[in-house]
């Protein structure tokens, strides 16, 4: 079985490979750009998640993979007797309650209706875009960074 990094990396793989076909959709497509939204942000958003999960995994330095990963670090399995969480996790536990992590993590709404027309300059989308998935997915990456940087010391 595969170490929980590399199914970190796969997983992202994965999620750029779905950013790079949803933004072929709304380049070559005539459907409104909510549609093409709704039709791919919970593809990208699941494999992120999974993503996510597996570098917890990893930053936890849990060596054999279990089938599914955690979303949380409250899902994480327990630390040993006498074993403080480290730094990288509570970083992780922060984020997700209030931060990008929080956000990204979110359930998405169950119906996408589209967008209001009004003079205002910005408004509120109910999926988030490309765009945004596109900063998870940075940010993501560089949290990933932090963590190898972490582990490679250790």
């Amino acid at each position: 079985m595969n170490g929980p990094r590399s199914l970190a990396n796969h997983s992202r793989y994965l999620a750029t490979l779905q950013m790079e076909a949803w933004q072929r959709a709304l380049s070559d497509d005539n459907r409104p750009g909510w549609i093409v939204d709704a039709a791919f942000a919970p593809a990208v958003r699941w494999h992120l998640r999974q993503a996510y999960g597996w570098l917890l995994l990893a930053a936890a330095r849990v060596a054999q993979a279990p089938p599914q990963p955690p979303h949380s670090v409250s899902e994480l399995p327990g630390l040993a007797p006498g074993i403080a969480m480290s730094a990288e996790l509570v970083r992780c536990e922060d984020l997700e309650t209030d931060g990008w992590l929080s956000d990204m993590l979110a359930p998405l709404p169950t119906a996408s209706p589209p967008p209001r027309q009004s003079n205002l300059l910005a408004t509120t989308r109910s999926t988030p875009d490309l765009d945004q998935y596109r900063l998870w997915a940075e940010a993501l990456d560089k949290l990933l960074e932090s963590i190898d940087l972490t582990l490679d010391e250790s």
